[in-house]
């Protein structure tokens, strides 16, 4: 078994895979400024940015793939310009993308957040009460951008499948929708759940 789990873990449960046998931990540090400035360099090829910019992204990268990734992503979304803030964490940039959406991609990703990690494009239909056909180009242009990824077979037989890319990006899609909205939500998925029986 393979497990990830933050540092953060072991303050938690200091006794977790200790005492088992062939249990094996290995810690990952963060990247070091010149490799994380190799990934930006990749990341950005091509895009003209300030080296001043570029600094200051690295600086709050802090040896973060996430963070750096997240945030060439928005770089690359329409209607970015270079003067962006950085935003101090990963959750910031997410939301800060997500906030970037026209109104009925935001919308399909919200809905998507409320069905899980792996979410099938009728359950999305469903929560928005739209046809199906409707959430469509939505996904694919939520897909284009890195948002989410079709995945190649489905568990639910004659939907299409998608996954977040990221479940840190699922987290702030859920977050951004009120709480006064959410149980609501949660009971239209689970009709059409339901409806699949």
């Amino acid at each position: 078994m393979v497990c990830t789990a933050r540092p953060e873990l072991l303050e938690r449960r200091p006794a977790w895979g200790g005492g088992k046998r062939n249990a094996l931990t290995a810690s990952l540090a963060p990247l070091s400024d010149d490799d994380t400035a190799r990934l930006v360099g990749d990341l950005l090829a091509g895009k003209l940015v300030r080296t001043e910019r570029q600094s200051e992204l690295l600086a709050r990268a802090g040896g973060n793939p996430l963070y750096a990734e997240e945030y060439v992503r928005m770089l690359a979304q329409p209607g970015a310009e270079e003067e962006l803030p950085l935003p101090d964490s990963v959750h910031g940039i997410i939301a800060a993308r997500l906030d970037m959406l026209p109104p009925d991609e935001k919308a399909v990703v919200q809905d998507a957040s409320i069905v899980g990690k792996v979410f099938w494009a009728g359950g999305v239909a469903a929560l928005g009460g739209l046809e199906e056909e409707a959430v469509q180009e939505p996904l694919r242009m939520l897909e284009r951008k890195e948002f989410v990824r079709r995945e190649r077979r489905s568990s639910v037989a004659g939907e299409i499948a998608y996954v977040f890319r990221h479940a840190l990006v699922r987290d702030v899609a859920y977050g951004q929708i009120p709480r006064a909205l959410r149980a609501g939500k949660h009971r239209l998925a689970a009709a059409w759940i339901e409806s699949l029986t």
